[in-house]
């Protein structure tokens, strides 16, 4: 013979595990698993069991509603601030000359310095 069930029992009936979770909120079921790692939504650990309470979920979807707010106005082009225009400029109005792709050269060495280089390298 079969003991009556108490609420108790009937409130362990009605607890959800993540795939029907998943289906009622119609989201994919790691999704859900990740809500759980990040702590965000409401759950029961029941040995390595993950369940849900459908009543703590209905107050968790509440508390996360947004209202509709009306939409922020939408700008065509971004704000630059003055020194990003100035750098958007090409080169020649910036510092008046013409720069070529390819053509930097490292400064030139002093003679000094070249001759001392040329005779440690003749020396080892």
């Amino acid at each position: 013979m079969t003991a009556p069930l108490t609420d108790r029992d009937d409130q362990l009936r009605r607890l959800l595990d993540i795939p029907h979770l998943a289906e009622l909120l119609g989201v994919n079921p790691r999704h859900v698993r990740r809500l759980v790692f990040e702590k965000r939504i409401p759950y029961i650990k029941w040995g390595h069991l993950i369940r849900f309470d459908p009543d703590d979920v209905k107050v968790w979807l509440d508390a996360n509603r947004r209202t509709g707010a009306p939409p922020a106005p939408v700008r065509s082009l971004p704000r630059r601030r003055p020194a990003q225009a100035e750098l958007q400029r090409p080169c020649r109005e910036r510092c008046g000359s013409i720069r070529r792709r390819g053509s930097w050269r490292p400064p030139a060495r002093s003679q000094a310095a070249a001759g001392r280089r040329a005779t440690a390298t003749r020396r080892a």
